[in-house]
């Protein structure tokens, strides 16, 4: 009901206008939108939404108010890509991988991205989905394990964490980069049974009909690959003029040349990413992918920060030799990202307005959204707004948080006299007040629409 409230199509006017610019592939900006209410509104703009904040903060934020009302997908960035595994993040990485495979095969979501992220080089979509393989009952288990390196999971005694995988007699036990843990039963080189597997207990619960693995890395080639991985290696070490930078330079040539030729990858992060194919996040995106900007003035202010303090590192390192020439191609110039969504589904959305006379967008959206004010506190204050929305015909929607709570609030207004109900799942809308049993942290009101979200956090404490 929450959803069909603030859809477009519900609030009409200038919204259902935006909606249709938005399905025309006319770039649109929007202006007056308050820090709490972006997410629901982007979250309306289509069936897949790519929603583009400046820092992991808003991220976080963005990404609390959105998870109980849709399907959320964090895409992360690397927190290093110059220097090795052991000054790496392994779970972030995780956490990309799974949105890459997410943002492949849901029908629908709500993914959001920092600048930075988006601005860290991926693989080449094609490798990423070609590597990706479904296991199923009578499917040919033929080379599993050496299928399984090849896409970045370490073969071990026993799994205990993401990316690693264990093969005894006829069982195969597999953590993906998601964390979920799967034994494989088979018979000779044919899958006899797939089951959800605990990796504290090593006990089973359930049974799945079919599994997808996907990459445990981002460094995918083949065998076809090799030779120009070599040559591309060979140009990326960094000339040297002493005998301590030859060393060096010998050294990660060994390296890396051992990793191209095992095609094993298991244990290294994207450093040598940049030697293999890769691709922007825009080859992942579906077409009808809507690409959101929150603040763009201010994105594009932060990146020539971070491509300013990745170049610094670079040449640092660089100069040191410790590191790949190729280095200095892991991040993408974030105006190019900015230039390649023209002809896409894009909107930006502003707190407030800004010039955007050199910027991409061709339509002007000025929207009057407010946030609600707090009611934790007084109660007297609710119910007096509550009468006065009333009067003036706005449809208010109250975020219960849950069953309880939700009916709890319910007697209480309706004991002073305010008529309301408690909604769950029904897409109808009442006039008057309803109580939905969802959690989103803090309200707002459309005041051209005459709609008013009350928040969770508006309401309890």
């Amino acid at each position: 009901m929450l959803k069909k409230v603030i859809s477009n199509e519900y609030l009409g006017g200038n919204f259902l206008n935006l909606q249709y610019d938005i399905d025309s592939n006319v770039p649109c900006c929007v202006f007056g939108v308050p820090q709490n209410a972006k997410g629901m509104i982007a979250g309306n703009f289509g069936k897949k939404v790519l929603y583009i904040v400046k820092s992991q903060n808003e991220a976080s934020e963005v990404i609390f108010q959105m998870k109980k009302i849709a399907n959320v997908i964090e895409l992360t960035g690397k927190p290093e890509i110059l220097l090795e595994m052991k000054v790496f993040s392994a779970e972030s990485f995780n956490y990309r991988l799974s949105a890459l495979d997410r943002i492949l095969n849901d029908e629908e979501y709500f993914a959001v991205a920092t600048v930075e992220s988006l601005m860290q080089i991926f693989p080449k979509m094609q490798n990423f989905a070609e590597s990706t393989f479904h296991l199923e009952n009578g499917k040919d288990l033929t080379d599993i394990s050496k299928k399984l390196v090849q896409i970045g999971y370490e073969k071990v005694e026993r799994v205990e964490k993401a990316g690693e995988f264990s093969v005894r007699g006829d069982i195969c036990d597999i953590v993906l980069p998601n964390d979920k843990a799967y034994r494989i039963d088979f018979f000779q080189d044919e899958v006899e049974k797939i089951k959800i597997l605990d990796v504290r207990t090593f006990r089973s619960s359930g049974t799945v009909e079919s599994l997808r693995i996907f990459p445990a890395t981002d460094i995918l080639f083949f065998e076809k690959n090799q030779k120009r991985m070599k040559e591309n290696l060979k140009i990326s070490l960094v000339i040297s003029s002493t005998k301590d930078e030859d060393m060096k330079r010998d050294e990660l040539f060994e390296k890396y040349s051992n990793v191209i030729d095992t095609l094993d990858t298991s244990k290294f992060n994207g450093q040598i990413l940049p030697l293999a194919e890769t691709d922007d996040i825009y080859s992942y995106l579906k077409e009808d992918t809507v690409i959101c900007f929150s603040d763009l003035h201010i994105q594009e202010n932060f990146a020539d920060i971070l491509e300013k303090e990745h170049l610094a590192r670079y040449e640092t390192l660089a100069g040191e030799g410790d590191i790949l020439k190729s280095q200095k191609n892991q991040l993408i110039e974030y105006s190019k990202i900015i230039k390649k969504s023209k002809g896409k589904k894009v909107v930006g959305i502003f707190n407030y307005a800004v010039s955007t006379k050199h910027r991409i967008f061709e339509k002007i959206y000025n929207y009057k959204i407010t946030s609600t004010p707090q009611y934790v506190f007084s109660d007297d204050m609710l119910k007096q707004d509550l009468r006065n929305w009333h009067k003036s015909k706005y449809t208010v929607v109250i975020c219960g948080k849950d069953k309880e709570n939700s009916k709890f609030l319910s007697k209480r207004l309706n004991d002073s006299g305010i008529v309301c109900k408690v909604e769950n799942d029904s897409d109808k809308v009442y006039e008057g007040v309803t109580i939905v049993p969802i959690s989103y942290p803090n309200g707002f009101c459309l005041h051209e629409a005459k709609v008013v979200v009350i928040g969770s956090y508006d309401v309890f404490k």
